[in-house]
């Protein structure tokens, strides 16, 4: 949005408008973590797989989340359509749905239904 800004395809309100309507959305749909120890540690490990830096919060991340939450007996699921990242998800115990080439019947087999 800034490039669109300083490229003055978007006014200042318009600007303004769209960062707050972005700032809404994350904070109705997502939920954000703090990166503590854990985290910082888990980015350590996943040197191993040689993930992009983006890829390597996403999967530590979930590791973390995973971590914190294993006691609720839920599957965790690691979608992903990136095959690096699906490799490394899987070396990690994760199972991996590929969003763009698992079809449904593989989806419910994965969660039981």
């Amino acid at each position: 949005m800034r490039r669109k800004l300083k490229a003055r395809i978007l006014n200042e309100r318009e600007y303004k408008l769209c960062v707050e309507s972005f700032i809404k959305l994350v904070l109705d749909r997502f939920t954000l973590e703090t990166i503590d120890n854990q985290l910082i540690d888990s980015l350590l490990v996943i040197d191993e797989y040689g993930l992009k830096s983006a890829d390597a919060i996403h999967l530590s991340t979930a590791n973390a989340f995973v971590d914190r939450f294993r006691h609720i007996g839920k599957k965790f699921v690691f979608m992903t359509s990136d095959v690096e990242l699906a490799n490394a998800s899987k070396g990690d115990g994760f199972v991996v749905i590929n969003p763009e080439i698992e079809d449904i019947g593989h989806v419910k087999e994965v969660f039981g239904k």
